[in-house]
């Protein structure tokens, strides 16, 4: 689904995606946090994708988000459909390794970048 990918024209946003199981309470949602306070969102349309169990930190990142999909609880065909349908520019893994979701799901190319 990425082939004959053309970047967005001039003025559209980039859309961004970022996924992890660990958009939670954790130390990556600490660590990724920074990045989505200082983004600009003139530029970036941003989904976020959440794998594991929703909690407050989670809930919490909905202000900077233009969409959180929660992924939890379905099967791994139907996340990678899921990521793939919302067809995004670029995808972002907080952490690849940690999470065997995030490590098989990264290996997909659901984004050209």
């Amino acid at each position: 689904h990425t082939r004959g990918y053309s970047p967005p024209p001039p003025g559209k946003k980039i859309r961004i995606g970022f996924v992890s199981y660990y958009f939670r309470e954790h130390s990556v949602i600490k660590m990724t946090l920074g990045m989505f306070k200082a983004l600009d969102y003139s530029k970036f349309e941003v989904v976020i994708f959440h794998i594991g169990h929703v909690d407050a930190k989670t809930k919490m990142l909905e202000q900077y988000a233009g969409k959180l999909v929660t992924l939890g609880g379905i099967n791994f065909r139907a996340m990678q459909q899921k990521i793939a349908d919302e067809k995004l520019d670029v995808v972002v893994y907080a952490e690849i390794g940690m999470d065997p979701h995030s490590y098989a799901l990264a290996h997909g190319r659901l984004a050209p970048m």
